[in-house]
């Protein structure tokens, strides 16, 4: 139940335990390796970086299957079970889901689309804008109208309910925006509600956003 760091005469240098049997690893970046593990019940990825010669344990990732081998290919792990192949996509950012749960909107931070799945994951459509940059946020209001914000550009956009076409810019960087992380429409109060880092938020009345209701 450990992970060890050789060194070039393969000594160990550093060692890390983790609460399960450790049974694969790939390298994700020069210094960050994906590690599978299994617990008596529960199944994950382990993340682990190398600092200063020394193993710092990271994110994890819970899975709903053993995990057994693990490749990683251009941003997606490729993960067995006893039985099956699974594909993850790690360049997933946020995501929001329709109030009936048949469509799931998934953000691709790194390459600047909004994927639109079904419940299944058929890919419905994707969203690309060369203008628009850095999906970071999306919020689906309560009728189902789609929202996302553009770290990248400072835009607030909606999208026509599929999430294949932009309807309308609902607020830009000449209203003040710097680097927007998330949205959300308060329909009771009619208030569109912009959050950054750093615990700072925006409001703008339904003046200013009229073209959501």
């Amino acid at each position: 139940m450990k992970i060890k760091l050789l060194g070039g005469q393969y000594e160990v240098l550093s060692q890390c335990i983790v609460s399960g049997n450790p049974e694969d690893i790939c390298q994700m970046t020069h210094t960050e390796v994906a590690i599978t593990v299994n617990g008596a019940a529960t199944h994950w990825v382990q993340f682990i970086t190398v600092s200063n010669g020394q193993l710092l344990k990271g994110r994890t990732i819970q899975l709903p299957h053993h995990c057994a081998g693990i490749v990683q290919n251009q941003g997606d792990m490729f993960i067995t079970s006893t039985t099956a192949l699974y594909k993850y996509t790690l360049s997933v950012y946020r995501c929001a889901v329709s109030a009936n749960g048949d469509t799931i909107y998934i953000k691709n931070r790194g390459q600047n689309k909004l994927l639109t799945l079904s419940r299944n994951g058929t890919v419905l459509s994707i969203f690309s804008d060369p203008e628009l940059k850095e999906p970071t946020g999306v919020h689906l209001t309560t009728g189902d109208q789609v929202l996302v914000c553009f770290g990248g550009s400072n835009a607030i956009v909606k999208l026509n309910k599929n999430g294949s076409r932009k309807v309308t810019t609902l607020v830009k960087e000449e209203d003040g925006l710097n680097c927007p992380e998330s949205v959300f429409y308060n329909i009771n109060r009619k208030k569109l509600i912009i959050g950054y880092e750093f615990n700072n938020i925006s409001v703008f009345y339904s003046k200013r956003s009229c073209s959501i209701m």
